[in-house]
């Protein structure tokens, strides 16, 4: 049976994401911190993005598929932890997560990779972060396609 890790569950996107997974009968682990959703049918970890582990990927059962939504912070976009702080636990977490054996990876962007363009955006589309949460953002894009030269991750 195919499991799927929604880190960040706790928030707008990752509860709905939980519920149309459930809905498909997909069996889903989903992480907190300290937003606790309350879906049936689901595996809940804590989850504190800096703190460290050996394999990430064991102490969350060996998902399938990981929706990586989680970002601490979220009140200040222009917080300097978002280059810091934030942007070293994501790299290390995702990383550490992929390495111990995850083959497929879904990581949620944001219209701040984009600066102030209206509109449709693409993934193809030239990126002009103006804030710390953008930048840190398009830095962790770079790194996981980096990254992805290296590993075979889908």
């Amino acid at each position: 049976m195919l499991k799927v890790l929604v880190t960040g569950a706790g928030g707008f996107v990752g509860s709905r994401v939980c519920q149309l997974l459930i809905k498909k009968k997909i069996k889903v682990v989903a992480t907190y911190n300290s937003n606790k959703i309350n879906i049936k049918n689901i595996t809940y970890k804590r989850f504190n993005i800096y703190k460290k582990k050996n394999n990430f990927y064991k102490f969350f059962n060996k998902p399938s598929v990981l929706i990586h939504l989680a970002w601490p912070d979220l009140d200040n976009f222009n917080s300097k932890n978002h280059l810091k702080k934030n942007l070293l636990a994501q790299k290390r977490f995702l990383k550490n997560v992929i390495k111990n054996g995850l083959g497929n990876l879904v990581v949620a962007g944001t219209c701040f990779e984009y600066a102030k363009k209206n509109g449709k955006h693409s993934e193809l589309d030239k990126t002009n972060p103006l804030t710390s949460y953008g930048k840190s953002k398009d830095l962790l894009r770079k790194f996981l396609f980096r990254l992805k030269k290296n590993i075979n991750l889908i």
